[in-house]
């Protein structure tokens, strides 16, 4: 077992790493302390104080105490660790390459607007994950229609057969609508346009996502929204500002002026739990967009609020 000085750059000696051992990890019955990142460990965690820390690969999968605020943390499996490793050595390597999508159908061709995305997001939504976020307006759909199916039932009971076959159809509608609009999202998530995001208020759920609103006529009409989101609950390692995010929009408005209005972007991390889903998404974005981000929050105003800005005009013109 080797671990690496930070500051030094150089290995540890492994008396090191049994003097550790002896003197944090004897009691395995309780937390173990973690070690401040002054020393990269083979495990590397955020707190939620906001402390970055690290841990030896033998503590994989073991509970840890914080020696700032004495919180416990949850440590992942060791072959999490290095599957994470190995994608930001792939991602450091590769050039980025657009996502593929399946062929569209009728159905999705009506979706887009007949529009077709440069970079999919291919994304299949985990449906019961992406629910789980947000679920107050489909539990209320839900709701509204069972309770029409129940006095449906009520009504064939007491022998009313016009009220209770209204609010069966009633009921059915609802329960369908509330499918057909989840089934109508998933396929969305797949053909729709990924775009490169990035958190800019962690504390706060904030993150800033870059698009181009035009609509096909070549008219470059760059964006910056920002948007908030459960970051808490998201796939992937504690969120932390400046963290690369990424994410599929829908468009909205009058495609006829030559650019959309404004657009509707969901956090991939919070549609799938498929860690290769998210790496393939992050993967699709080349420098230039990342630079292009940058760029464009730097005209935001700040602090960063929720909102939408036009950026970049004075690129546009040049």
């Amino acid at each position: 077992m080797r671990w690496r000085g930070e500051e030094s750059g150089g290995l540890l000696s492994g008396w090191a790493a049994i003097a550790y051992l002896a003197c944090g990890c004897r009691e395995m019955t309780g937390p173990i302390p973690l070690i401040p990142t002054g020393i990269v460990m083979a495990i590397s965690v955020s707190c939620a104080c906001g402390k970055r820390l690290g841990a030896p690969d033998e503590m994989a999968g073991k509970q840890a105490k914080c020696p700032a605020c004495k919180a416990v943390v949850m440590l992942p499996d060791l072959l999490e660790v290095l599957e994470d490793e190995a994608a930001e050595a792939v991602e450091v390597t590769v050039d980025a390459t657009p996502q593929i999508a399946p062929a569209q159908t009728a159905l999705d061709r009506r979706l887009s607007g007949d529009a077709v995305a440069a970079n999919p997001g291919n994304v299949r939504v985990d449906y019961l994950f992406a629910w789980g976020h947000n679920p107050r307006g489909t539990l209320g759909v839900l709701a509204f229609g069972m309770v029409c199916l129940g006095l449906a039932v009520w009504g064939f009971t007491i022998g009313d057969t016009l009220l209770a076959c209204g609010l069966l159809l009633l009921g059915a509608v609802t329960l369908g609508a509330c499918g057909w609009s989840w089934y109508a999202f998933g396929r969305l998530m797949i053909h729709g346009y990924a775009n490169p995001a990035v958190v800019v208020d962690a504390a706060r759920g904030l993150v800033a996502v870059m698009t181009d609103l035009d609509s096909g006529l070549g008219e470059k009409h760059w964006v910056v929204k920002i948007i908030q989101v459960p970051l808490a609950r998201m796939t992937g390692a504690p969120a932390e500002d400046g963290m690369r995010l990424g994410t599929v929009g829908s468009y909205m408005g009058h495609a006829g002026l030559g650019h959309w209005q404004t657009f509707e972007p969901w956090l991939v991390n919070l549609l799938t739990r498929d860690k290769k889903t998210i790496r393939a998404v992050l993967g699709s974005f080349p420098a230039s967009d990342w630079a292009r981000l940058e760029a464009g929050l730097a005209e935001v105003p700040t602090p960063h609020e929720k909102g939408q800005w036009r950026v970049l005009e004075a690129a546009e013109k040049a």
